[in-house]
């Protein structure tokens, strides 16, 4: 495990909720924090959905390096989707980079040859 985890003080608490109201408060607390410090209009529909995504994406990256028990009980509390870290794992033959609620995997690019 991480000697040092990255916010602990901000996500540890979240890792470890498990009751899915107190989870979504908690979430909308922390997705208002974050447009309060980024100083955005809270009733702009692309911010509130960055700043979302962009926690839930925090929120998974601390789960599964730094509380990787309650790592599927905070995947499904938050609904987070990371490329990486998931419980639920692509299906055979697939890339590991597409995410299960669909979208595209990143498209391979050759190699620079100089």
């Amino acid at each position: 495990m991480n000697q040092t985890p990255c916010h602990s003080a901000k996500y540890g608490p979240l890792a470890l909720i498990t009751d899915p109201a107190e989870a979504k408060a908690a979430f909308d607390r922390l997705v208002a924090q974050h447009i309060a410090e980024e100083e955005l209009d809270p009733k702009s529909g692309n911010a509130l959905a960055a700043v979302e995504a962009a926690e839930r994406n925090n929120l998974a990256v601390y789960a599964a390096l730094n509380e990787p028990r309650a790592f599927a009980q905070v995947e499904r509390l938050f609904k987070t989707d990371h490329k990486y870290y998931r419980t639920q794992q692509p299906p055979e033959g697939g890339d590991p980079g597409t995410p299960p609620s669909g979208g595209s995997a990143p498209v391979p690019q050759p190699a620079i040859h100089e």
